[in-house]
């Protein structure tokens, strides 16, 4: 929760504040905040958000997802899976600064391939089925892009991260197999479905 506040400061300071939040692209109020913060020792949701990507970041070293990039509110990973042409799917893990839940898995796949895009679709609608077999979830299935919110866990940052690392490659998993078995001319689904316990749903 943030409220508005008076604050007198002398031009000096102001100019030197507006100086670093022009250099970090935040804004000034912003900037004062987390200094506050930091000097007060108090944590922020902003601050938890970039504690918990930088935990995921180095989970994500050494693995077959490869990190494209990082923003103040996610971190974008892709990776090859095995089909022809080994397209490439982008996983965004986008965490909100407020509200209830914890943010959101965007899986989109950039092709203009119909039969790759309608394979894509089949396995997320199958995947979408056995998420909520497990429990309500909010989630969205449209043309090339599957998106699934993540509520708020109960743990510490490295726990959490565990847990969200842990379901990214899990789906990257049963991805690998369900697109191996169609290139091979055998049934995805069926694969996918024989191995789903490489998918750990994470709360």
């Amino acid at each position: 929760m943030k409220s508005v506040y008076s604050l007198v400061l002398s031009d000096e300071v102001v100019r030197a504040v507006d100086n670093a939040a022009y250099r970090k692209g935040v804004s000034r109020s912003h900037l004062i905040n987390e200094i506050l913060a930091e000097h007060l020792a108090c944590t922020t949701p902003h601050m938890r958000m970039q504690s918990l990507f930088s935990a995921l970041e180095s989970m994500f070293q050494d693995t077959a997802l490869r990190l494209t990039g990082r923003s103040a509110g996610a971190i974008d990973l892709q990776s090859a899976i095995t089909y022809r042409y080994n397209p490439s799917v982008r996983f965004a893990l986008v965490l909100y600064e407020r509200g209830e839940d914890l943010g959101e898995l965007r899986v989109s796949l950039r092709t203009q391939n119909e039969g790759l895009l309608n394979h894509f679709a089949r396995f997320f609608l199958w995947f979408d089925g056995e998420e909520k077999k497990q429990g309500d979830i909010t989630s969205s299935i449209e043309e090339g892009r599957y998106v699934r919110v993540l509520s708020c866990p109960v743990g510490d940052t490295q726990a959490v991260s565990e847990k969200l690392s842990a379901y990214v490659k899990g789906i990257k998993a049963l991805l690998d197999v369900y697109f191996s078995a169609e290139a091979r001319g055998e049934n995805g689904l069926i694969a996918a479905k024989s191995v789903k316990g490489a998918y750990i749903r994470p709360w």
